[in-house]
């Protein structure tokens, strides 16, 4: 008997869990959308994620049709990888001759789906095609499955795409990533904040201590004293958000971070749920465990939001920084960087 490829409950709560964790990031814009792809990887067991939001200015077949406006992926093992499928780019024609993205699914009645590649093209099409020999079989990719979601001239794909060898994605996954889609859809907008909008993901570690620092309370002075810094540097990084943020007064700035707190006050995410950085503070209670350091989850894809490239804000993968908190008159101590910068944290030792 052939297995079943019905939805089990299992994948409900795997999906429910990534939508929940992206809403609880969703006041930044950059920063649920990274968790996504990250996830979405992880989850469907994808060598590579791709999450792009593009708009489209002209019919497809011309060259540059799509605008893109965000751009993230993550899970490339090398530069060299990543340069061969970029090359697609340059080209300004993701429809190009044996490629699954065909005018049709751009062009599709429904405003949102999901599709293998071979929905789109048989396997003896794709291996012997233009679009395969050109960029997948360089990048060392095969198989692909693709989330679309269409408003209006605005196109959202989320692609994820398995190395040469690995096994198909099933008809199982295509439902999967549909029941993503759906449940993104219902957030995007509310829960999920759209394009453009304020993120702290690029935020230099310093700047973002000090964002919170001032977001809990503390005057500048009190921030000095609990990052071990002098006030005239805070005041220094605190002049470097309100250029960033574009805002002229403390209070303005308060007002437009304050939904992005949480994205700072949580410095990890499993694959599960969302959890506090755990500290090793001098005022923790006794019964906090002992921690050792392990590296995030996080990848240091490229990221291309608005255009700016980000990629250089976010490689720093192969550093590690644990925050000491020296004072013992501060009993609320700041979580190491946020993931997103590619840091290293502290977890309870197992």
């Amino acid at each position: 008997m052939s297995k079943s490829q019905r939805l089990r409950i299992r994948d409900y709560r795997q999906i429910f869990q990534l939508v929940g964790q992206c809403s609880e990031l969703g006041a930044d814009s950059i920063a649920w959308r990274d968790h996504l792809q990250n996830a979405a990887r992880e989850l469907f067991r994808s060598q590579i994620a791709i999450y792009t939001e593009s708009e489209r200015v002209a019919d497809p077949g011309v060259k540059d049709w799509l605008t893109i406006q965000v751009h993230l992926d993550s899970g490339w093992p090398c530069e060299a990888d990543r340069l061969a499928m970029y090359r697609l780019y340059e080209t300004g024609h993701p429809d190009c001759d044996g490629s699954p993205f065909t005018s049709e699914i751009a062009d599709s009645p429904t405003p949102l789906g999901a599709a293998c590649r071979r929905d789109s093209i048989g396997n003896r099409d794709w291996y012997r095609g233009f679009f395969y020999n050109e960029f997948m079989r360089p990048a060392h990719l095969d198989d692909a499955i693709m989330l679309r979601h269409r408003i209006g001239n605005d196109l959202r794909l989320l692609v994820l795409q398995r190395a040469e060898h690995d096994q198909h994605f099933e008809r199982r996954d295509v439902r999967k990533l549909r029941l993503l889609g759906i449940e993104l859809a219902r957030a995007y907008g509310t829960t999920l904040a759209l394009r453009g909008g304020p993120s702290v993901a690029h935020l230099p570690p310093r700047l973002r201590q000090v964002l919170l620092c001032l977001l809990r309370g503390d005057s500048e002075k009190q921030a000095a004293l609990r990052l071990g810094i002098s006030p005239h540097t805070v005041h220094d990084y605190v002049k470097s958000l309100h250029q960033r943020f574009g805002v002229r007064s403390r209070g303005e700035l308060l007002s437009t971070c304050q939904p992005l707190k949480r994205v700072l006050e949580y410095g990890s995410i499993s694959a599960t749920s969302l959890e506090p950085a755990p500290f090793n503070g001098p005022d923790a209670p006794s019964s906090v465990p002992s921690f050792t350091p392990v590296p995030f989850l996080f990848s240091s894809g490229r990221v291309f939001c608005n255009g700016k490239d980000l990629a250089h804000e976010w490689a720093r993968n192969g550093e590690s920084i644990l925050v000491d908190y020296p004072h013992p008159k501060l009993r609320d101590p700041l979580p190491p960087p946020c993931p997103l910068a590619g840091w290293s944290a502290s977890f309870p030792a197992r």
